[in-house]
């Protein structure tokens, strides 16, 4: 198994782990995942895009697959940037990342931080 990096964010609660890999609920559900983590820009940002490529494909190049690109491109950028966009919401909201942690797996680089606290 790999090792997948991840930020740490303080919490009320303990920390917040953020990973450093693609997201593939972020790729398929982009609009939706966008306003779950509160990232209004983002989302107008794919509205438009998506907008746009719809239009380009529909008007200026009827039958192409510029429509489906356009979407399939979107929410792949979505989805390779998910964990810069969480990092964003929880710096903006007084959580910058305090330290990175690697590990195979969440837990793993959970039980890694509270390792780290004790020393």
């Amino acid at each position: 198994m790999r090792s997948v990096a991840y930020t740490v964010h303080p919490g009320e609660r303990g920390v917040e782990l953020v990973s450093e890999h693609f997201s593939f609920p972020a790729f398929l559900f982009a609009p939706v995942w966008l306003l779950m983590q509160g990232a209004w820009l983002g989302f107008l940002a794919w509205v438009v895009v998506v907008a746009g490529g719809i239009a380009a494909g529909l008007f200026l190049l009827p039958g192409s697959a510029l429509p489906v690109l356009t979407v399939v491109g979107a929410g792949l950028h979505v989805g390779l940037e998910a964990g810069e966009i969480r990092r964003g919401r929880l710096a903006r909201r007084g959580r910058p990342a305090i330290g990175v942690v690697m590990g195979e797996t969440r837990a793993d680089a959970e039980d890694r931080v509270i390792l780290r606290a004790r020393a």
